[in-house]
């Protein structure tokens, strides 16, 4: 599968707590959105 790159723009307070959870979760950013996608 090809893959392709996404912009997203977030407040940079949330970013780091996105990224936080993420990490807590095992996972990366890309991984999380992906995930998120697929289940749509």
């Amino acid at each position: 599968m090809a893959s392709t790159s996404i912009n997203i723009r977030m407040d940079a307070d949330l970013k780091q707590q996105f990224e936080a959870f993420c990490s807590d979760m095992g996972m990366t950013m890309t991984t999380v959105y992906n995930v998120f996608a697929r289940r749509l």
